[in-house]
Parts: structure tokens; sequence; C-alpha cells
């Protein structure tokens, strides 16, 4: 990027990056909704819609029309963050007070700013703005590894706490499986014994 004259690589960058933001945010939605469903979670309505991004319209012949919804990319943040935070228990790494939040706020503008040219001169990416759309990148990261590593930690505590069943009834574990159990088990034909 320290070459890059006509900002083609920085203009790159910004779009790459918000479009990330809003690809993992969707992403995330939809994995938050299928979690809830499987585990028999209960959202209220208007959370259900929220995450699936679609809004209930009324036609004029009364029907009713799902459509797709849409949100300020800041807003849909808060609200995944904010749902994430409440359906799971998980804590956010990186607030909204954060300086990366402010980053990411500002990025969104300038990609923005780039889909939509008022001038010439909308086109040129400075320094600050790079140095802000990696600022918003980290945040981001951040916090969605946050989250999965608080997942994983809640899935290897479950699994600890099923280990002993499951040793126990495992026909593999143990010295007592005769080795066409075995065989069975992990779908090999049987070996013939010897008598």
């Amino acid at each position: 990027l320290n070459n890059d004259p006509l900002s083609f690589w920085s203009r790159s960058l910004i779009r790459t990056c918000v479009t990330l933001f809003e690809s993992e945010t969707y992403l995330l939605k939809q994995e938050l909704l299928a979690y809830c469903n499987e585990e028999n979670i209960k959202l209220s309505p208007e959370i259900t819609l929220a995450l699936a991004a679609k809004k209930i319209e009324i036609k004029s012949n009364g029907a009713l029309n799902l459509q797709y919804l849409q949100t300020p990319l800041t807003a849909d943040i808060k609200f995944l963050f904010r749902q994430i935070i409440e359906i799971h228990g998980f804590s956010i790494k990186r607030d909204f007070d954060d300086s990366g939040w402010g980053c990411l706020q500002n990025t969104i503008k300038v990609r923005n700013r780039l889909t939509h040219p008022k001038s010439f001169d909308d086109q040129a990416i400075n320094d600050r703005e790079i140095e802000e759309c990696i600022c918003s990148y980290e945040w981001f990261y951040d916090n969605t590894i946050n989250f999965l590593e608080q997942r994983t930690s809640k899935l290897q505590a479950m699994i600890s706490e099923l280990s002993p069943e499951l040793t126990h009834r495992n026909p593999l574990a143990g010295n007592n499986t005769s080795s066409s159990n075995r065989s069975f088990m992990l779908g090999m034909p049987p070996q013939p014994t010897k008598e």
C-alpha cells in the first residue's frame, strides 16, 4: 500500500474489509438462529426476523410479504453482538467504546464514499483511512474470534462432562473389547480368529 499512487489497492482493501464485515455479520446471525433452533431457545418474533434480516410487509391485496431488512451495517453489528452476548452469555473483548469501533464506523463511511463518489477526489485514500481500516479489521476480528473461543470453551466443557459416560459406553475403550468388535465399530469386516 505504500507504493499505491492511484489508491487502487487502498480502495480494494477498504471495500474488501467492509464486505467481510457484512458477510461475517450475516453468517453469524444465521448461525445464531440455527443455534437457537437446535437448543430450543425461544426468541421473540422481532428478534427472529431481525436475525433473519427479514421484515413483513402487507401488500395492497392484504397478503403478507417477507422482504429483506436493510439495516445500516453499524447497527447490524451492534445488534448481532448484543444478541450473542445475551443468548450465549459471552463477554465482548473490545466494546463499542473502544477506538476500533470508531475506526470501523469511519471505514464504512469511506467505503460508502468510494461506492457513491461525488467527485474525483472522493476516490482518493489517505494514510489515516488505511490505518483506520486496519484498526477496524482488528476490532472486528478480535471480537469474533473471542466469541468463537468462548463457544469452543463451552463445547469443550460439555464434552468433558460427557467424557466419563462416553468412555464407559464406548466399546473401543478398555482391554475387554474383542478385535472383531473393534473391526465392526471401525466399519471393517471382522478378522478370522485363531482357535
